[in-house]
């Protein structure tokens, strides 16, 4: 948009307007000399905009730091009631909107990094909560004014996430009126719209970038405040108990959670219900300058204003008097030490410069480096840190947050699912984080998160399950759970909600020959279409003559599957091509109709999608198996699991079937045996351990092929000891116990370039470890024997390492990552070591081959479904 011939004057009349404001404040009020405003820190820079703008006509010829400095100055400034800063952020926030600031001037950035800057730092003194909230209002609009603008792609990744993280604050903060935390929610929200928006003009970093911010949730106490002097970056600090002046406890912040963002702390404007006279802080914290106190540096000069009405279409500039003592809210991005909070005229000048243009330069940012746009790195944190709002683990996560958070994500699949699956930094995300939060939200009882959590799921799966086979494997079981649950405290909606998400994927053209072709016919995966489909076909009977809304949607699911076969049908008997791509708005019939227009319209989805498109039917057809391979797959998956289940009984039995039926050959592989034991999820852990360590298995190289199959390079001895005790179970006894150990010592030792004296040498410590593991964690060990202490274990150790001793750094890691996390079989346990060892085993799978998914088109396997 082209800036307004008029510019000039609309910042004359915004500057006539800020000064008149300030000349009727308590502090200017009392001096009307000029050479007394000439002297004054905030009034000078506004005379000196004022003489440059008369001798300029065009603003163009005006760099915009010049003509934004006083303004944002004022912002920033301690000393400005409310209604004050409330016209200067008026006036930025309309420089904005006008388009008086060019996208394109060389200086740009340097420009939306000061708007950005003092903004999400602005400081005011607090008249009373209503009207500070209608400051607080401005800020949210210049915030939103600036990441929506054309100016506002300049900024930096930093700034954008001190932006979103003001806005975010100041949703949650409860002392603030609700119309202003619902708009901050929503300029939150058109935030992330617009930033994952522009995810694909955005490319993958080669190398990570090391953000110099971190975005973490403010944390609340009931205590005073910790001191803590930053330096660079800090964590944003904890809330006090806000003191009136008489000594009543004022209500204290919320505690919000921490999060996994890797960018700075921006600021918070909140409202705390304080005295008049307290300045607003950003970060929600009070910076008191009591009359007599040893802990806080001496204060200047305090001045006082008096009651003024000068406003903004006549609605603004309300001040009430201030007391004598005038206390301050500080809106600071930055960690400081309290004692720092306060600052005389001295040290800002020591902190601050005035370039030759006018640029005003403070020490709260770093511009000792180039500032570049913001791109993924940004995209990515904010994407984390929305994603950490969903973990019901997190017991500072309240309900409202969680379903805020399940909200932005549905907005961000919405609008980027495709470009998601573009970047491997932002998969990573999805496959671990994002999914496990999202399925433990699915043991919750609030109806309103699991209906949102649901949604957010078939979004997920609609667009990205090419990427997350065992993710999707897990959704649907865990839905199948909840569906066939006979549990009377379940509540009835609860099934309702996951049937009808259950349907909405079943419409997904192919989704249902994918669940065949990917579960069913997969030799390690549960038979998902399969056993869903029995549970669909019971559910949808009534044992009663009362129909319910279940039995219809069981029923409808067990029809979409026919009308998919039909539809499949009609389309080869009519010659019809398949090709379907991922949205249901491309295989809609209305594409076909030609609109006559002057104007060329393309179809975006051309452009944001064609990778994604491309690479969906190129997976099609490159990985799709023919249905006389299916069928044969089918058939090795039923020996396989009547082999599963005679292996837990008696191993030899187990293989000798296998062997029988062809899915070991009949001369015995050491490498197939060894392939089926490490990949095959069904097998009991101890009998594995019992197998491995038989005198005949350990003669036929069985073991010393499982050993082998471990890759345990550049692993600390410890890690890759519970990385192979995870996969069985020790058998009982010690000649055993020794025989599995060597084997690993071994394999360990020369996968590691024998960084020891010798093979031996790694047996040693390795059978040390397990020691260690015992005594530190074994209940009865505790109970007769005091656990040995760090020195102890370095002690034992001593001149084991041929004539010499081991690294003594490596050993004290060693002891303290075994005295911390006890070497557990994780298969064998309950609660929260069950659910991340099954998870982690969930993320090993799906990166290696076998998370290779199969998209399915057509009619080419519908007939295979139901044989």
């Amino acid at each position: 948009m082209a800036p307004p011939g008029n510019g000039i004057f609309v910042v004359r009349g915004e500057l006539s307007t800020l000064t008149t404001a300030m000349r009727r404040g308590a502090r200017w009020s009392g001096s009307n000399s000029y050479q007394d405003e000439e002297q004054d820190g905030l009034l000078k820079p506004l005379h000196e905009l004022k003489n440059i703008l008369i001798q300029n006509e065009d603003l163009r010829l005006i760099e915009p730091n010049v003509f934004l400095g006083p303004f944002l100055d004022v912002i920033k400034s301690e000393e400005t009631t409310g209604p004050v800063t409330s016209l200067a952020l008026s006036a930025v926030n309309k420089f904005l909107s006008y388009g008086l600031i060019d996208p394109t001037h060389s200086h740009i950035a340097t420009t939306v990094e000061n708007i950005a800057d003092a903004v999400t730092h602005a400081r005011f003194v607090s008249i009373d909560q209503a009207s500070d909230g209608v400051v607080l209002m401005k800020v949210v609009h210049v915030l939103r004014t600036l990441m929506l603008s054309p100016e506002g792609s300049a900024l930096t990744d930093e700034s954008v996430c001190d932006v979103m993280l003001a806005c975010f604050k100041i949703c949650f903060e409860s002392r603030l009126n609700e119309l202003l935390r619902r708009t901050a929610e929503q300029a939150f929200r058109d935030m992330v719209l617009l930033l994952f928006m522009r995810l694909p003009q955005f490319v993958e970093d080669r190398q990570p970038i090391n953000l110099a911010k971190k975005l973490k949730m403010m944390a609340g106490t009931e205590g005073g405040h910790k001191k803590k002097k930053s330096k660079g970056v800090g964590k944003i600090p904890k809330v006090a108990n806000l003191k009136a002046e008489d000594g009543d406890q004022e209500p204290i912040s919320p505690t919000y959670p921490n999060s996994g963002m890797s960018l700075k702390p921006p600021p918070l404007a909140t409202t705390p219900a304080t005295p008049a006279g307290n300045i607003v802080d950003m970060r929600g914290k009070i910076a008191e300058t009591p009359i007599s106190s040893h802990n806080q540096p001496p204060k200047r000069p305090e001045e006082q204003e008096t009651p003024d009405q000068v406003g903004e279409n006549g609605s603004e500039g309300q001040e009430e008097e201030p007391p004598s003592r005038q206390d301050s809210v500080e809106c600071e991005a930055d960690v400081e030490d309290e004692s720092e909070e306060v600052k005389s005229p001295k040290d800002k000048v020591r902190e601050e410069y005035v370039n030759s243009v006018g640029v005003r330069f403070t020490q709260q940012r770093s511009t000792s480096i180039s500032l570049h746009p913001y791109g993924l790195p940004s995209i990515r944190e904010l994407f984390r840190f929305i994603i950490s709002l969903c973990n019901p683990l997190e017991k500072q996560n309240t309900d409202i947050m969680m379903h805020l958070g399940l909200n932005l994500l549905t907005i961000v699949l919405e609008i980027g699912a495709d470009s998601i699956g573009n970047y491997e930094s932002l998969l990573v995300l999805v496959r671990d984080d994002m999914c496990r939060n999202l399925f433990a939200l699915l043991n919750t009882e609030r109806l309103t998160i699991f209906a949102a959590d649901l949604q957010v799921c078939f979004l997920l799966f609609e667009a990205l399950r090419g990427h997350l086979k065992f993710q999707l494997e897990f959704y649907l079981t865990k839905l199948a759970e909840i569906v066939g649950s006979e549990n009377p405290r379940l509540p009835y909606e609860i099934k309702e909600i996951a049937l009808d998400n259950m349907l909405q994927l079943w419409r997904i053209p192919g989704f249902v020959a994918e669940l065949y072709i990917n579960f069913d016919c997969d030799l390690y995966c549960t038979n998902l279409f399969e056993d869903i489909t029995k549970l669909l076909s019971k559910n949808s009977l009534s044992a009663t003559q009362t129909i319910h809304s279940t039995h219809i949607l069981s029923l409808d699911a067990l029809l979409t599957i026919l009308e998919a076969i039909k539809k499949n049908c009609l389309a080869t008997k009519a010659g019809n091509t398949a090709t379907v791509s991922r949205h249901s708005r491309n295989n809609s019939s209305c594409e076909r109709i030609v609109i006559e227009s002057d104007v060329e319209v393309r179809n975006i989805s051309n452009y944001i999608n064609l990778s994604q498109l491309e690479r969906y039917h190129r997976n099609s057809e490159d990985t799709t198996l023919s249905n006389d391979q299916l069928e044969e797959l089918r058939n090795k998956k039923r020996i396989l699991s009547q082999g599963t289940e005679l292996f837990n009984s008696r191993p030899e039995k187990g293989i000798q079937y296998l062997q029988e039926n062809g899915l070991l050959n009949p001369v015995l592989d050491p490498r197939e045996v060894a392939h089926f034991l490490r990949e095959n999820s069904g097998l009991d852990k101890k009998m594995i351990g019992e197998y491995i360590s038989k005198k005949k298995n350990v003669e036929s190289k069985i073991l010393e092929t499982f050993v082998k199959s471990f890759d345990f390079t550049n692993l600390r001895i410890d890690l890759a000891l519970r990385l192979y005790l995870e996969t069985f179970r020790l058998p009982g006894e010690a000649p055993l116990i020794f025989l599995v150990m060597e084997h690993f010592a071994a394999h360990w030792h020369q996968c590691n370039g024998e960084p020891f004296a010798n093979t031996d040498a790694a047996f040693r410590l390795a059978y040390a470890i397990i020691m260690l593991n015992m005594d530190q964690h074994n209940y009865n060990a505790k109970r007769l024997n005091i656990p040995m202490t760090a020195e102890d274990f370095l002690k034992n150790l001593r001149g084991l390492n041929g004539s010499s001793d081991f690294d003594q750094d490596m050993l004290l890691s060693v002891y303290n990552a075994i005295k911390s996390e006890e070497i557990v079989m994780p298969a064998e346990q309950t609660g929260i070591v069950r659910e991340n060892y099954l998870w982690k085993v969930l993320l090993r799978r799906g990166a290696g081959r076998d998370g290779r998914f199969n998209h399915v088109t057509g009619a080419a396997h519908d007939k295979e479904l139901f044989r």
